[in-house]
């Protein structure tokens, strides 16, 4: 487990995580206090949830095998995109969000 406090950055355009996994459930990154990036059943999740706005993106891929991933999101002005393994799965959705950042813990 890992927390970082950035002392200059708030708000986030994009993140890119690499990890690798036997698990078929837990925590790979929490964003703030309302941003989770997850594992359930083997596949990526990505969830807000504020008071302001909801989203939930799924990457139907199984990235508990043991191996490397590379888990991308991107937040734009027009979408909201996740992505494993420079696309091999991806999802999006016309939602934007804006990402605040108190702290990220990875782990």
């Amino acid at each position: 487990l890992l927390t970082l406090i950035p002392s200059n950055i708030s708000y986030i355009s994009n993140i890119s995580i690499q990890f690798r996994s036997i698990e078929e459930h837990g925590v790979l990154a929490l964003l703030g206090n309302d941003t989770a990036i997850e594992l359930s059943y083997g596949s990526v999740i990505f969830r807000h949830f504020s008071s302001s706005s909801f989203l939930t993106l799924i990457a139907d891929a199984y990235v508990h095998d043991g191996h490397w991933h590379t888990l991308t999101l991107i937040f734009s002005p027009s979408f909201t995109s996740l992505s494993i393994d420079n696309d091999r799965v991806s999802t999006r959705s016309s939602r934007t969000l804006n990402i605040t950042l108190d702290y990220i813990t990875l782990g």
